[in-house]
């Protein structure tokens, strides 16, 4: 017996795991036949993965490919966390595995109709318990975010989907935030307290403070429009008589309270008495809280591999909720892209490309280039993603509008720009050259510019007309793909990786020139290659150069 061939290591390294013979236990039963060629399955990066893989493979075959990706393919967005989100603790995120996240709650106030102090430990435990009664699980399981939103925690992914899903059959998440009018009272102790803003959107009303009407219990994503035209809805007979009221009339003091500039006091009494207003205005506190999923975000931890080429992950103690990061594959179609807030319940694909037109080279893909994030019962969040496809759009953006604020569908919206992650390996190319139909052309055609004048003048002495270098140069061109798109290409994309774009034709084209002045001779200078075809005691014959003289002055007869 050979006590080699009995280790571990051979069983493991050197057997034949085809053979049923010997072993029949390595093979398990396969559905398809066993000779069937099938994909390997997904591994790990390391040769003992792939061993192992092999091993439980049900086939005698197996095909493995390696996609090579570009390195904009890698790319990846930066999350667009809102500026008042507190993230979870790292031991509450380690505690579960599933995580929604929920927000849209109705807040809870003070006397004054502002909300808590969200700091308060007490309104925090407010908060929890609202949002433990909701889905069912202890306040434990709730980290508060802001004073309208907060993290769950679940066991498994699956008891979260579950409990989304749950949730999206029943009215539990229908809520009703206490939307009032109010008159605006103006003292000498409120004043310290007052905004510059606010004093001079009061100062600028015509009839003074008394002409203001506030509006309390607003929920906190609710816009200018939608408030307008809830209180006053267009065509109506209320928009008649208090109106009509421009973006300029309205100012938010805080999430919950605005204040609305009527053309006078009297009209800010009848408002007060009207019932229809009164119920208009509690339509717009009616809303359903919005839930989302998330999950831990994925971070860069090193190469891995036999060559380290592969980049591996881990999880991060970081909660990313569905919207923090635009789609991916419009992400990657885009040289930039950026993330607009603030948007009208009703604000369309078609808006956003209208509104961004201006600033695109090419007519805007209305489906493609834009998104609107929207929760898990379909409802829109206010959010968007707009992709810019060629570099210097986005920059036209943010130059007409430095504040980083607009005006689309009649809401003022807020825009920032999503950046890169750090990219690990490779550096990211310009947007494809878009070059004009003169160019193309010249490409096709104008090969002299990659030549010295010096040498078509020389050929020319030696018998070789441009002619005839031109035919050979078109048809070289025309006939050859590996001088098209395959070298005009981006990085990652051409053919030679290791040259500049356009530079494979301009060689080729050199060194045709080239090789032509070597071969070519004459009968006063023969040249190398052709005195090496005779024995160095024998005459050279030069009839050949008299020969193909007469040979080119009969094809010129016949207009060849």
């Amino acid at each position: 017996v050979d006590p080699i061939t009995k280790t571990f290591e051979w069983d493991y390294y050197f057997r034949d795991i085809t053979d049923p013979i010997d072993k029949p236990f390595l093979l398990k039963p396969s559905k398809p036949d066993s000779n069937a060629i099938l994909p390997l399955k997904p591994h790990g990066p390391e040769l003992d993965d792939w061993l192992y893989a092999t091993v439980d493979h049900p086939s005698k075959y197996a095909v493995m490919e390696s996609k090579v990706k570009h390195a904009d393919s890698k790319r990846e967005p930066r999350p667009t966390f809102p500026k008042d989100r507190k993230l979870p603790a790292e031991e509450f995120v380690k505690k579960y595995k599933g995580y929604l996240f929920v927000s849209g709650l109705v807040p809870h106030l003070e006397s004054s109709g502002e909300i808590k102090d969200f700091d308060d430990v007490q309104h925090k435990q407010s908060i929890s318990e609202d949002v433990a009664k909701l889905f069912g699980v202890s306040s434990l399981d709730v980290w508060p975010a802001t004073t309208t939103s907060a993290f769950v925690g679940f066991g498994t992914k699956l008891e979260g989907k579950k409990a989304m899903v749950d949730s999206a059959n029943d009215d539990r998440l229908r809520v009703s935030h206490p939307a009032a009018l109010q008159i605006y009272e103006r003292s000498e102790d409120k004043e310290d307290s007052m905004t510059e803003e606010e004093k001079e959107f009061v100062a600028a009303s015509p009839g003074g403070p008394s002409s203001i009407l506030k509006v309390t219990g607003l929920p906190a994503n609710a816009t200018s429009v939608e408030l307008l035209r809830s209180m006053f809805p267009p065509g109506s007979r209320l928009e008649a008589m208090f109106g009509p009221l421009s973006k300029a009339d309205y100012f938010r003091v805080s999430p919950t309270t605005a204040l609305l500039n009527l053309a006078s006091a009297d009209h800010v009494t009848k408002a007060l008495k009207s019932n229809n207003i009164a119920n208009n205005t509690s339509v717009v506190g009616k809303r359903f809280v919005q839930v989302f999923r998330a999950k831990r975000e994925r971070v860069f931890n090193g190469w891995q591999g036999v060559h380290r080429t592969y980049a591996a992950s881990k999880l991060d103690t970081r909660l990313i909720v569905t919207g923090d990061v635009p789609p991916n594959e419009m992400y990657l179609s885009h040289h930039d892209m950026m993330h607009v807030s603030g948007l009208a319940p009703d604000a369309t694909l078609e808006d956003l490309a209208s509104f961004f037109q201006p600033f695109s080279s090419d007519s805007r893909d209305v489906h493609g280039s834009s998104h609107i994030v929207r929760c898990s019962q379909g409802l829109p969040t206010g959010c968007a993603y707009v992709g810019f496809e060629l570099p210097g759009e986005i920059d036209r953006v943010r130059e007409a509008y430095e504040s980083g604020r607009a005006t689309i569908g009649g809401a003022e919206v807020t825009f920032r720009t999503v950046w890169d992650k750090l990219l690990r390996r490779g550096v990211r190319e310009t947007a494809r050259p878009a070059r004009p139909i003169e160019e193309l052309r010249n490409d096709l055609s104008d090969w002299e510019r990659h030549v010295d004048p010096e040498d078509l003048k020389e050929l020319e002495q030696l018998g070789i007309e441009k002619d005839v270098v031109n035919e050979a140069m078109m048809t070289l061109r025309h006939s050859n793909r590996t001088f098209a798109a395959a070298d005009q290409a981006i990085s990652g994309e051409r053919l030679y990786q290791e040259r500049q774009v356009g530079t494979h034709y301009r060689d080729a084209v050199r060194r045709y020139v080239k090789t032509l002045k070597e071969c070519a001779g004459t009968k006063e200078d023969p040249g190398l290659m052709y005195w090496a075809m005779f024995y160095p005691d024998q005459d050279m014959d030069l009839g050949v150069f008299d020969a193909e003289k007469e040979r080119i002055k009969e094809m010129r007869k016949k207009g060849i």
